[in-house]
């Protein structure tokens, strides 16, 4: 029965946890009086419970008994508990001494389920396991049990200290604040003047840093506005969509832009150029026939295909030894976003990535758009003309 009183305990402060982190509405900041007030609802600190509910069955029998027990008349009985209670403090608190956390965190745990009249007991029993704990690396279990041990003694200095801290080092400035200002006593806050030092200055560089990120959001959303804009204006189709409901601001990933292939000190990515307000996109030149690519990081969009051949093909690579591919001997085509994955399209080599991109069956995939590069041997023996420059690669070996 008290293992499951304890996890009574355990299950209504996840639940709390959990309201906290999955409510829909605006987030408020924390506010312990309104913590502690929700945490008045739990039977273990409720000082009546409703008559008819408590006949109609309404409360589970583990909360039954817990206030019976709490509220016991027994007196002799209840002087066993919380004799039991303090031995298995006292054996707890030996093997904290010993660095025996976890030991130490079973002792007090088998103490507070004896559910013991003695409220400054009980009051130790969770500060001390808040400390075993805590040097056991667990600060939000600990600062739950430094909620429950100054519910049960509000002058309980160790574990006002020991909350203070634990949300201090989980970088909670403003709440450490108010944790330390909620105490009824000016003496007790006087002797937490190191944290409460310690907390305005994490908050203070909270503050600052929600400013900026809040300053480079605003920068960023611009930037996504701008691109979203002129992607809209070129009618330009990417594969997979742009996702633009699954945001706060309503905009897209930059992750879906990236281009997550290569060695870069910097993802390639297209941007709008201030000065010109063209797009400038990565490229990447596919060879077919042997297996090799080139990349392009910036391609303005209004640059003809024949400037970024004479740049790339203007030597001869490592695996063309033949310098097979040469402005005079290559014919360039794009894949077609069509039911026919063999169909694609000739570029010529005076149109630019801006008339490519705004046709009704190019997409660019993950935010890079692709050429493929062939010789013209090779495509006057595989290519069938289905259209105006429109064809199909056959299969032919």
């Amino acid at each position: 029965m008290a293992e499951k009183m304890d996890a009574d305990l355990d299950r209504f402060m996840d639940e709390l946890a959990a309201n906290r982190t999955t409510n829909t509405e605006a987030k408020k900041s924390f506010d312990f009086d309104e913590w502690c007030k929700t945490i008045d609802q739990h039977p273990a600190f409720m000082t009546n419970l409703n008559e008819a509910a408590l006949k109609n069955g309404q409360y589970s029998e583990t909360i039954e008994a817990l206030q019976a027990m709490k509220y016991s008349n027994d007196e002799e009985e209840e002087e066993d508990l919380c004799d039991s209670a303090a031995q298995h403090k006292d054996e707890g608190n030996k093997h904290f001494k010993f660095k025996k956390y976890r030991w130490a965190v079973d002792c007090y745990t088998n103490g507070i389920k004896l559910c013991c009249e003695n409220q400054k007991l009980n009051s130790v029993l969770y500060a001390n396991r808040a400390a075993a704990r805590k040097y056991l690396g667990n600060k939000r279990s600990a600062l739950r049990d430094c909620v429950f041990a100054r519910r049960f003694d509000p002058h309980n200095l160790k574990a006002i200290r020991r909350g203070a801290e634990c949300l201090l080092e989980m970088g909670y400035g403003k709440q450490c604040l108010e944790w330390i200002n909620s105490s009824i006593e000016e003496e007790v806050v006087h002797s937490l003047e190191d944290l409460r030092i310690k907390a305005k200055q994490l908050l203070v560089k909270q503050e600052r840093d929600a400013r900026q990120q809040k300053a480079r959001n605003s920068a960023d959303s611009k930037k996504k506005q701008a691109l979203l804009a002129a992607f809209e204006q070129r009618q330009i189709g990417f594969q997979p969509a742009l996702c633009l409901d699954d945001r706060d601001d309503g905009l897209f990933d930059w992750s879906a832009l990236e281009v997550r292939i290569g060695q870069f000190d910097k993802v390639p990515l297209v941007y709008l150029d201030e000065k010109t307000r063209q797009l400038v996109w990565p490229l990447l030149l596919q060879y077919p026939e042997v297996g090799q690519t080139d990349f392009v990081t910036d391609c303005f969009e209004s640059s003809p295909f024949i400037e970024v051949l004479v740049e790339v093909l203007e030597s001869p690579a490592a695996w063309d030894s033949a310098h097979d591919y040469r402005q005079d001997n290559v014919r360039l085509f794009v894949a077609l976003d069509v039911y026919d994955d063999e169909q694609v399209r000739e570029v010529g080599f005076d149109e630019c990535l801006r008339d490519l991109l705004s046709l009704p069956d190019v997409v660019v995939a993950r935010g890079l758009p692709v050429i493929q590069v062939y010789t013209k041997k090779h495509v006057s023996d595989r290519i069938e003309k289905l259209g105006h420059k429109r064809l199909r690669f056959s299969k032919k070996p």
